[in-house]
């Protein structure tokens, strides 16, 4: 992994890298929680995902998209952060009727083209979709729809010093929640301090600054008896 404009892994030890950012998300598996749970549930994942704070003088910024239909009412949120997991600044806009995959593009997007603008690097840049993931990393060929966004994102991104990464949307509540307030609020919204935030938000900060895990449950669907 390489980093441009003179790199700045000084503060950060070479042989730390991997364990440090290739997988900020951490999910293990906890045996002790699995006990507790009814032997007539059945789940296929049971886990904790916390929100890692990023290395000394990093910048983080998590995106996402909140869709009421797809196609329909959609929405992107970014939100800001420092090593301390401070605010930064975060913004939420209504994208009008589109579909969820616009959304995730336009919040990588903008999210990419503050931080750029404001010069916030080194930055770890967040999402939970996967697909743009791949797409932006070009395993994948993007929908028509986003190749103009994605060819922007990476142009950005092969000039700037971040790291592009997944997250599991358990690590990502920030982001979503930030994304979603645009269906109680009107139009654009922009925060640029804590206590901007509607309070569900600064609960949220609190529990990421405390490196609070978020228990991630996924519940196996019932099948149609035969």
């Amino acid at each position: 992994m390489e980093l441009v404009h003179g790199g700045c892994w000084n503060f950060c030890a070479i042989d730390s890298i991997e364990a440090d950012y290739k997988a900020l998300v951490v999910c293990s598996v906890l045996p002790e929680i699995k006990a507790t749970i009814s032997s007539s549930t059945s789940y296929h994942h049971l886990g904790a995902v916390e929100m890692q704070l990023p290395c000394h003088g990093w910048y983080k910024c998590n995106t996402d998209g909140a869709s009421k239909g797809n196609p329909g009412p959609n929405s992107l949120g970014f939100c800001v952060r420092d090593d301390g997991g401070d605010v930064v600044y975060y913004r939420v806009v209504d994208v009008g009727v589109t579909t969820n995959m616009v959304a995730e593009a336009k919040a990588i997007l903008q999210g990419l083209e503050y931080c750029v603008e404001h010069d916030f690097h080194p930055l770890i840049l967040e999402t939970n979709s996967l697909v743009m993931k791949k797409a932006i990393e070009g395993e994948w060929d993007p929908p028509w729809v986003i190749a103009q966004d994605v060819k922007k994102i990476i142009e950005m991104k092969d000039n700037f010093n971040m790291i592009f990464q997944h997250v599991f949307r358990d690590g990502n509540s920030v982001a979503d929640f930030i994304a979603n307030i645009v269906f109680s609020f009107v139009g654009t919204s922009e925060f640029h301090s804590f206590s901007e935030l509607p309070s569900a938000g600064k609960r949220l900060i609190n529990l990421d600054k405390s490196q609070s895990p978020n228990l991630s449950i996924r519940i196996e669907k019932r099948r149609t008896p035969d």
